[in-house]
This record gives structure tokens, sequence and C-alpha cells, in this order.
């Protein structure tokens, strides 16, 4: 059984493949997330002199919690890839630090997402779910559709998160971003209930 589920263009898949349940592109959306925490993980630890190490907190936006070594500082300067934080203090010498969406993360999560749509449909997370994003003609989304998508994405999330959870009123389960792009996300079946419906009826004899 294949562990990563690679699409394959089919003629008419929009009409031929089933929309991708909100549960599936949950499950594919931690699974990205867990990947992009580890990805800036490396970056925090590397652009701090092995100094910073991150916790991944959020799958969806770059927010990391930070195990910071006394006496190092929130510098202005390293603004750009996460070196500035906040310290909060919890109680004695306990303190929590948190990560700015800075913007290098920023780039990585919109590179990772924008760049998996447009050349293969799918994240990583999506692969693994048997998951593919398709445009209205039922095509791989084109470089600016891709990009579109992720900043309709980033929109969702703002209300919080309304653009993403109207969709479990929405019959196909169609999200902000989903609408803003021109894309849906589907459900990859098994060749067989690929073919003709007498091929399927064939098979449960």
């Amino acid at each position: 059984m294949a562990i990563f589920h690679r699409y394959r263009p089919l003629p008419h898949a929009i009409d031929r493949l089933p929309p991708a349940s909100l549960r599936d592109r949950f499950i594919a959306q931690l699974i990205d997330g867990v990947l992009l925490g580890a990805l800036c993980g490396v970056l925090y630890w590397v652009l701090s002199g092995g100094r910073i190490t991150s916790v991944w907190v959020s799958p969806m936006i770059p927010v990391y919690l930070l195990e910071v070594p006394w006496p190092y500082t929130s510098m202005a300067a390293d603004a750009w890839w996460g070196g500035a934080f906040a310290s909060i203090h919890l109680y004695g010498q306990k303190f929590v630090h948190v990560a700015f969406p800075a913007p290098l993360p920023w780039v990585v999560y919109g590179a990772y997402y924008t760049l998996s749509c447009q050349f293969w449909g799918q994240t990583p997370g999506k692969m693994l779910k048997g998951l593919v994003v398709l445009d209205r003609a039922g095509n791989l989304p084109a470089a600016g559709v891709a990009l579109r998508r992720w900043i309709g994405y980033v929109l969702s999330l703002i209300p919080l998160g309304a653009g993403i959870w109207m969709a479990a009123r929405d019959p196909r389960h169609a999200t902000w971003h989903d609408r803003f792009a021109g894309t849906l996300v589907y459900a990859l079946l098994e060749p067989a209930r690929h073919g003709d419906p007498d091929d399927t009826e064939k098979e449960r004899k």
C-alpha cells in the first residue's frame, strides 16, 4: 500500500473525484504544520548560532514558543528571522518566550504552500492523506492561482478562522481561500473507482 498518494492527471477529474472531507483536510494541515515547524525550528537554531530552540505551536501561521538561554535577549535587528521575541513573565524565574510571525518564516510558509500547490496540487500532508487541489477546469493551479490561494488562506484565518470553518456548511467543503482562488480540494480514489461504473460493479461481485 502506497504511503504517498501522488495525483496523476485524469480527464474530467472534477467530475470524477469527490470533495475532500474537512477531517482529512485538517489532518493534512497538521502534518504540514509539523513539517514546517521542524524546518523553521532548524532555521531558528542555525540563525541564533545554536542558542535558540523552538516548539511548534501553530499549524497555520508561523508562531513559535522559544527556549532561550540566559542572557540571550531579543534583538530588533534579528526580527527578520524571528530573533525578536516577547518574553512573558510567569512566576519566579519562569518566562515563556513567544516568537513574532517574522518575515523569513512567512516566506518559508508561503513558498511551501504556493510551490507545492502549483507543481503537484499537493503538499506532503495532502499526499499522505490522498488529497489534491484542482482549479475550476480540473487542472493543477497555475502559479498566480496557487499564490492567490495561499493569500486567501491567510485571510481566512484573520476572523478567528471563520473562512475555514465555513466549509462545514458548504456541500463541497469550499473555504474562503478555495473560493478566492477558484480551487477545490478533492479526495483521490482507488483506480478501479475512476473507471466505468460497470467496472466497479464487477469489482463488487
